[in-house]
Formats: C-alpha cells, sequence, structure tokens
C-alpha cells in the first residue's frame, strides 16, 4: 500500500473516531446539549459506515500481502480485537459500577442495561450480543455494537478469501448462521471496501481526476442528508422490511440498510479518490506523519472506552451539566483516559500476540496428548522363530 494512502486511511479512522466521540459527548446529561445537532443529524452512524468500508478495504489488503495465510489471518483478526476487547470487557462493569456509586440516575435510562450481567458478559466476549434478534448492549458501552458486525466479516471474509470448494461455502453457511440476516443485511456495506481495494491495487486515478471525484463524493454526501434523501431511503428500506413480513425494529441498527448502501458507496468513491490522491497529498501531510499515526494507534480503544469513560467521569466531577468548563473537563478527561488504556492495549499487541501463541501451543500440545491416549496402542507383535530370524 503506498504510504500516502495509508497516512490518509489513518487520516480517516481518525476522523470518524472523533466524530462518534463528539456525538456521544453532545449529548445533554454529558455536556449540556450544546453539541445536540450533531446526534440529531445521523453523522455518528455515518461514521460506523466509515468504519466498515474502511474495514474491509484494510482487511483485503492485508489478506493479499501480510496475512497470506488463514492461521496468520485469524491470529491477527483475533489480537486485534482482543487486546482491546478483552480489558473493555473487565474495565466497562466496573467504571458502571463506580458511577452508581456516585450517581445512579445518570444511568437510569436507554443508554445502560445490566440485566444477566453473565450472559452480557459471556456474548460479548463471543461477539455474539448482536447475532440474530439479539441486541444486548455491554452495560453503557452501546458502541460496541459494531464490534460484532466487525469480527463476523472478519470470519465471512476469512472463509471466502482462504478456503476453497465445499469447505468454502460451508463455512460461510456457519458463519452466516452464527451471525443472523442482521448482520449478514450490511455485509456488502463492507465488501465495498474490498472492491475499492481490488480497484486501486489495479487502477491509480490520476490526481485531477480523483480531486474531481473526491469533490463529487462530499458534494454528494452533503446534498444526501441535507436534501433528506437519506432519510427517505431509510423510510424505504424500513418499508421493504415490513411488506417482507419483518416486524419494526428487529433489525435495529441496521434497519437503515438502505440508506447505508448508497452511503457505502458514496465512501468508497471517496477513498478511491484519496488513492489517486495519495501521493501529493503525502508530501503535505509528512511534517504530521508520525503524529497522525500515533493518534491513530489509539482510535480502536477510543471507539470502544469513551462513552463509559464520559459517563463515570460526569458522575464524579461536582458542577452544574450546563456548565462549559465543566464539559470541558469531562471532554479532556476522557481523552487522557482513552490514550492512558490505548497504551496498554492497542499500542501493545505484541504483548496479546505472545499470550495467543502461547496459548495455542498449550492448546495444541493438550490436544495431542488426548489424541495419544485415545489412540488404540497396536498389540505386541510375538517374536519371530529364531530358524527364520
Amino acid at each position: 500500500m503506498r504510504a500516502g494512502f495509508s497516512l490518509l486511511l489513518d487520516l480517516t479512522r481518525i476522523a470518524a473516531a472523533v466524530v462518534v466521540f463528539l456525538a456521544h459527548f453532545s449529548y445533554d446529561r454529558l455536556s449540556g446539549g450544546w453539541l445536540e445537532d450533531m446526534w440529531a443529524a445521523p453523522f455518528a452512524h455515518h461514521a460506523v459506515i466509515v468504519f466498515f468500508v474502511l474495514s474491509g478495504l484494510v482487511i483485503a489488503y492485508v489478506a493479499s500481502v501480510r496475512e497470506a495465510s488463514l492461521q496468520r489471518f485469524v491470529r491477527a483478526r483475533l489480537v486485534r480485537l482482543y487486546s482491546v476487547v478483552l480489558p473493555m470487557i473487565v474495565l466497562v462493569p466496573a467504571l458502571d459500577w463506580i458511577g452508581h456509586q456516585w450517581d445512579p440516575s445518570l444511568y437510569d435510562g436507554w443508554w445502560f442495561d445490566g440485566d444477566d450481567p453473565l450472559k452480557r458478559v459471556l456474548a460479548a466476549a463471543l461477539f455474539l450480543h448482536e447475532s440474530w434478534w439479539t441486541s444486548a448492549r455491554y452495560f453503557s458501552n452501546g458502541p460496541y455494537w459494531s464490534i460484532a458486525y466487525e469480527f463476523w466479516y472478519y470470519a465471512a471474509f476469512g472463509a471466502l478469501w482462504f478456503l476453497a470448494g465445499i469447505r468454502r461455502w460451508l463455512a460461510l453457511a456457519a458463519v452466516t448462521l452464527a451471525a443472523g440476516p442482521k448482520i449478514a443485511l450490511l455485509f456488502p456495506v463492507w465488501l465495498l471496501g474490498v472492491g475499492v481495494w481490488h480497484l486501486c491495487r489495479r487502477y491509480t486515478m490520476p490526481p485531477a481526476a480523483a480531486a474531481g471525484l473526491l469533490a463529487a463524493a462530499v458534494a454528494g454526501y452533503v446534498l444526501y442528508v441535507v436534501t433528506g434523501a437519506y432519510q427517505e431511503l431509510e423510510d424505504a428500506g424500513l418499508f421493504l422490511m415490513t411488506a417482507a413480513g419483518v416486524p419494526a425494529g428487529d433489525f435495529q441498527w441496521s434497519e437503515p440498510w438502505l440508506a447505508y448502501y448508497v452511503l457505502g458507496v458514496l465512501v468508497a468513491g471517496g477513498f478511491i479518490a484519496l488513492h489517486g490522491l495519495s501521493d501529493p497529498l503525502e508530501r503535505l501531510l509528512a511534517p504530521a506523519a508520525g503524529a497522525i499515526r500515533w493518534v491513530a494507534g489509539a482510535t480502536f480503544t477510543m471507539y470502544l472506552m469513551h462513552y463509559p469513560l464520559m459517563h463515570v467521569i460526569a458522575t464524579v466531577l461536582p458542577g452544574e451539566t450546563e456548565d462549559p468548563y465543566r464539559a470541558l473537563a469531562i471532554l479532556m478527561l476522557t481523552l487522557i483516559g482513552v490514550f492512558a488504556i490505548a497504551a496498554v492495549t492497542e499500542r501493545r499487541r505484541d504483548l496479546f500476540g505472545s499470550a495467543y501463541d502461547y496459548l495455542v501451543a498449550k492448546l495444541a500440545a493438550l490436544a495431542w496428548l488426548m489424541g495419544a491416549r485415545v489412540t488404540p496402542r497396536r498389540a505386541a507383535e510375538p517374536p519371530l522363530s529364531k530358524h527364520i530370524r
């Protein structure tokens, strides 16, 4: 991948994470609502669609270049996910408990769900919290919903890319069965990113044409939201689901599927344009490249941990919700917490990789011992007669 394109993808990742961060910070209970218009518009959900297309692009790249076997692919995906997910699974209930001790009223709403905690933890750890008609919010951590989608998209892509023949289709069927139709419905959006990578590795747009395409993609998105076309397509998608016999609400996060398809095309066009502009923009961004890489290295943690951190910090800090200085303190302390957690999670994936290798080696040794024990020994053969030795 071109260095400039990689840098632009990192910038896009940062921008999408910041949009989600600010959208949640805009809630009245956290900041007094002075940024609430950001949530009124669908920007936070649109940022998740950017993440989906970006994820498909990056996964197609690493599978083509760096992770050329199924074993390496599985290891890289699990280490990448669990390096942040496992700490999150431990930290979020602890943070929510602390917040409840200080101000339980801040957790009294749709944004917190703590029923059946053991079941909730198991579902989150196995990425089953959004399978089929389930939508099990992980306590206060609403943004975790999209990670279930990502996990099953990784699994589906791995089956399609690394397997062949009947094994490919059996594996894909098993993944689809585990994920369910709600997650499968947005898989084409994720696959747009795969298509972008394979197009970009074969063709690079001239900078002038790429600049025109980028301008068209941005203008198209603005018109898509401002004119209400996004909402009309969302309503049309809901109508089609209802006509097909799907009760309203069953598809939850996937309900705007038809609107997301169009949005995915606009995002994919933007990435194709950025690939064509990567060389001139790399020279422009070169002085800030180190800072961009460093911030991008914490975006997964930012996405997964910002919401619970915001809530617990809001319970501890004194003052009125409308106080702008208090809101600014919540924002800054949340950012500090995010980067502190990232320093021992996604920035230390090497440690999680070593733990993964150790665990796999132990499981392989255990499987070998169990196999040796259940394998019947051959009966001892009688000694040969001395006449035929």
